[in-house]
């Protein structure tokens, strides 16, 4: 959605609008989920949709914002995986 938000540059109003959602979607369900930095993360991507700035600062930080949010649901994988590993080394 990011991606083609920056690229259609004359469509914003309408993507920036759909982002924003988006990001309040996952927002809530990393809430409710309990990984409350990537819920964070999420809040401010919502409100860099939101800022007045131009088409390409706005592209840029979602962008950013994007593959930080990629690297922190990574970490957390990992740390669920790694625990279930330990859970199952401590069960047998």
């Amino acid at each position: 959605m990011v991606e083609r938000f920056a690229t259609q540059p004359g469509d914003s109003d309408t993507l920036s609008i759909t982002v924003r959602r988006a990001f309040n979607q996952l927002k809530l369900q990393f809430t409710a989920a309990g990984l409350d930095a990537l819920a964070q993360v999420c809040t401010g991507l919502e409100f860099a949709a939101r800022t007045g700035t131009s088409h390409m600062a706005k592209s840029g930080k979602l962008r950013e914002g994007v593959g930080t949010l990629a690297r922190l649901i990574e970490q957390e994988r990992r740390l669920i995986v790694a625990s279930a590993k330990s859970r199952r080394a401590d069960s047998d």
